[in-house]
């Protein structure tokens, strides 16, 4: 019977990275569902009224929803009969099952200080190298498909697929990465001696260096105005947060959610000028 089911598999050309992909993406789904009735975690609590000051507004996690729908989108896409042997999901493929695996793992991972009070400072740790290795990942697929092998996009769909919902992710992972690490040494008690402006300040200018970088580096147009747009709405975030805290912080980034959007339209003059 095995054996049937797989041969029937192999003659449909459906290959357990299809199988993969789809079913942690809807796996992903379900999780933070799942993950709020079991435990007490809530993605968002952290953020109110700690004084933190490299941590967005609330209801920008709200941008987990699009990114979901784009994992979700993708997973059906690539398993479609026209598209299972093309080489842009052989690229893809795996890293994105990867990725909504770790999604599943941070939830765990962060659930696991509502679950027990012993738990907490595992928690705090587990998330941040979940988190880094979700950079990692991301990193390597806009590698792979905003610099390297153009060739594999091959229609406008391609673009709105694949490459738009990856630099969604990529956009705010590398926000929530830095929101993570800040979020964890809190945690552990650094509150950065009276200087968490300061510090904010240093992180908002790192971050308009990685914004430059990836601006400046990728090709495609759909995944850069994705990744543009994730990333104001972020440092619209930490402006609104930080509004009647922090006006340093809040006009920083400002400045930056101004600058990323300014570099972006010079980007898009200069490729199509």
């Amino acid at each position: 019977m095995a054996y049937k089911i797989l041969q029937l598999f192999f003659m449909n050309k459906i290959r357990f990275r299809h199988v993969a992909v789809l079913f942690t993406a809807l796996f992903q789904l379900v999780s933070s569902p799942l993950s709020a009735q079991f435990t007490n975690f809530d993605a968002g609590y952290y953020v109110q009224g700690d004084p933190i000051y490299f941590l967005p507004a609330r209801f920008t996690f709200g941008v987990w929803g699009l990114i979901i729908t784009g994992m979700i989108l993708y997973s059906i896409y690539q398993i479609l009969p026209n598209q299972r042997e093309r080489k842009i999901h052989k690229v893809v493929g795996w890293p994105m099952a990867l990725m909504n695996f770790f999604f599943t793992a941070w939830l765990v991972a962060a659930s696991l200080e509502t679950v027990n009070d012993s738990l907490v400072n595992f928690s705090f740790i587990a998330t941040v190298v979940v988190i880094v290795l979700m950079l990692l990942t991301l990193i390597y697929l806009f590698i792979n498909t905003q610099i390297k092998n153009q060739d594999i996009f091959e229609t406008p769909v391609d673009d709105l697929i694949v490459s738009f919902p990856l630099m969604n992710y990529f956009a705010w992972i590398c926000i929530a990465t830095i929101a993570n690490v800040t979020d964890s040494l809190y945690g552990f008690g650094f509150t950065g001696n009276g200087s968490g402006e300061l510090w904010a300040l240093l992180v908002i200018a790192v971050a308009a260096i990685v914004v430059s970088g990836i601006l400046i580096l990728g090709k495609r147009a759909a995944g850069l105005s994705a990744y543009t747009l994730v990333i104001m709405w972020a440092t619209y975030g930490l402006y609104y947060r930080n509004w009647g805290v922090s006006g340093q912080v809040a006009y920083a980034a400002l400045g930056l959610l101004i600058y990323s959007f300014a570099l972006f339209m010079y980007k898009v003059w200069v490729s199509y000028k």
